[in-house]
């Protein structure tokens, strides 16, 4: 992996190291620490997906968007075949702009007893008012070769809005929850071992409560935006967490304008942010975590037509209660982009921050979890990160960009030996911390150069250099995607795909007792490719009919160990709008 890293850097040239995504307790930027995450920037249409083949499993966290972001976030296609639908906006859906229905309701149905039913609706109460509402119900219940448990998985969420316009801000307030059921089918026992440890129950269900609040102001003297997050997060087994999080964005980036300097605006502006959880766990062993960070990020800004630099740090301060861990850190902060023409900008910085692994986000990424977590906080000790992108002409974009990363507290995921309970049967999984480096080199490219084609891809490699671990369980070190939608006869029919390639992944396991880093032993899971198609077609002004193809190559490869996906998944349905 370091040769291929080594080749890829010399193809950059100068491209070094982009940003850790900070998640929700860092203010250095508004992208999440997320390590294995494959963003395609496109425009998809409503998916439908597979349920029991998620790599990256759905949001619970709220999210504020204008149009079917339900908290419980069922989104992301994955580099595996997902039986999730995608939250889709009004603005998303196949109808001609003329067509001014922006609510919705959908209902569709397919193989493996697959069902889905969603729908969105707003209604403005006068000119500055709006209340609004979202649901979601996805539930399959298909088998998988040689796996003998229950697979059975549903998940359902709803979202209460209101959104008020002032005369310089705007106000955005939601309440919502959710619920997921699944099964922890995947185990490597023996039809016979299964009847004898009297497994007829591996279900888990995890639920969620939210409210969150933002408040966006226009043209305001130092204010720019505050948001607040409160949520419950708990599970079957009487794990629970509570937490909050506050974030404000204070000051001007064009304060004023320093002639002596070649026209240069100076700013400044201020991130604050408060990040408290509490999580308590009583299987297994009774264990309470308490996460607190507190901070703030001042910055200086200067910009230009062709130069923009901002220099600062980021001041935070890190609590853990029950580890005894009290600490204060000082991150240096500085981002500078070049531009002289709009085909070619180049842009660096050096950043750090702090990121609390909650059991939500564990979940988020990996929802067969024993439960009882060691949650610690990630140290984002130092970043460097170089990139380019620009515009070429009106119909090819790109983003390369290269980082490395000093951090302290990586989190993987290690399956869990310890038998007795349905979920350790070793089908559960427990997070596992080391110290050390990553390096990471992502490309991004959107091409819209033939007429009603809207064609992207990502490319991203990555390697680790780790203090006590031989691999970095459950990271892949290259992963790519292309994704397409192309429309015809008028906007009415959309046909539309998404292709994935996850290289191997090495994972491992580790049981109740004190292990040794290095006599921890090493399973592979196997590269794979996996298609999803989709056609959505307007058969009248408010009446859609769709289809969707999950895993079209039918493969059943494992996205866990010993978690095998389904084979081919096909769902069609209608959609109505008014």
């Amino acid at each position: 992996m370091k040769k291929h890293i080594t080749y890829i850097s010399l193809l950059f040239g100068s491209i070094a190291f982009a940003q850790i995504q900070q998640g929700e307790t860092t203010v250095n930027r508004d992208e999440d620490f997320e390590q294995q995450s494959v963003t395609v920037q496109r425009n998809y249409e409503p998916k439908v997906e597979a349920a029991e083949k998620i790599k990256q499993t759905p949001q619970i966290d709220s999210v504020a968007t204008d149009k079917m972001y339900v908290e419980y976030a069922l989104k992301d296609v994955e580099a595996e075949s997902d039986f999730e639908t995608s939250t889709i906006g009004a603005e998303e859906l196949p109808v001609n702009d003329q067509n001014p229905y922006n609510n919705y309701i959908r209902l569709g149905y397919g193989n493996r007893a697959s069902l889905i039913l969603d729908g969105y609706a707003e209604y403005e109460l006068d000119d500055d008012k709006s209340v609004g509402a979202s649901l979601e119900y996805l539930s399959t219940n298909g088998s998988i070769p040689d796996v003998e448990l229950d697979t059975q998985n549903s998940k359902m969420a709803a979202e209460g809005f209101f959104k008020m316009n002032f005369e310089n801000a705007q106000a955005d307030v939601r309440l919502g929850g959710g619920m997921h059921k699944l099964n922890y089918y995947g185990t490597s026992l023996t039809q016979q071992e299964i009847e004898n440890a009297g497994l007829d129950d591996v279900s888990q269900r995890y639920t969620n409560v939210y409210t969150s609040a933002k408040y966006d102001a226009f043209n305001h003297a130092f204010l720019d935006k505050v948001s607040l997050k409160a949520g419950f997060f708990g599970d079957k087994y009487d794990a629970n967490e509570t937490n909050f999080d506050v974030l404000a964005s204070l000051g001007r980036e064009n304060l004023t304008e320093l002639t002596y300097l070649g026209d240069l605006e100076l700013g400044a502006s201020a991130d604050v942010n408060l990040n408290f959880a509490n999580t308590k766990f009583e299987q297994i062993a009774d264990n309470k975590f308490t996460q607190m960070t507190l901070g703030i990020a001042p910055m200086l800004h200067f910009g230009g037509d062709i130069l923009n630099l901002k220099v600062g740090a980021n001041l935070q301060y890190n609590s853990e209660y029950e580890a005894d861990i009290s600490e204060f850190h000082v991150f240096p902060m500085a981002e500078v982009f070049v531009t002289a023409v709009p085909e070619f900008g180049l842009y660096g910085g050096i950043l750090g921050g702090v990121k609390q692994n909650r059991y939500q986000a564990m979940y988020n990424k990996n929802p067969y979890l024993l439960p009882n977590q060691d949650l610690r906080s990630t140290i984002n000790k130092m970043e460097v990160y170089v990139g380019v992108r620009g515009d070429i002409g009106a119909d090819f974009k790109y983003d390369a960009s290269a980082k490395y990363q000093d951090l302290e507290n990586m989190p993987f995921f290690s399956r869990y030996l310890s038998f007795g309970e349905p979920y350790k049967q070793g089908n559960s999984f427990s997070t596992i911390y080391d110290d050390g480096k990553r390096t990471a080199i992502e490309a991004n490219v959107n091409y819209l150069g033939v007429a009603n084609l809207n064609l992207g891809g990502q490319l991203m490699f990555q390697g680790y250099s780790l203090d006590n671990f031989e691999e970095a369980w459950g990271e892949s070190a290259i992963k790519a995607t292309i994704s397409a939608d192309y429309k015809m006869l008028d906007d009415r029919l959309i046909l539309g795909g998404d292709l994935f390639y996850v290289d191997q992944v090495k994972a491992t396991e580790h049981g109740s007792m004190t292990f040794a880093p290095s006599e921890l032993p090493v399973y592979e899971i196997k590269p794979h490719i996996d298609l999803n198609l989709n056609a959505t077609y307007l058969i009248l002004d408010r009446w859609a009919a769709f289809i969707e193809i999950q895993n079209a190559l039918n493969k059943n490869y494992d996205r866990f160990l010993d978690y095998p996906v389904q084979g081919v998944t096909a769902m069609g349905g209608v959609m109505f709008k008014f």
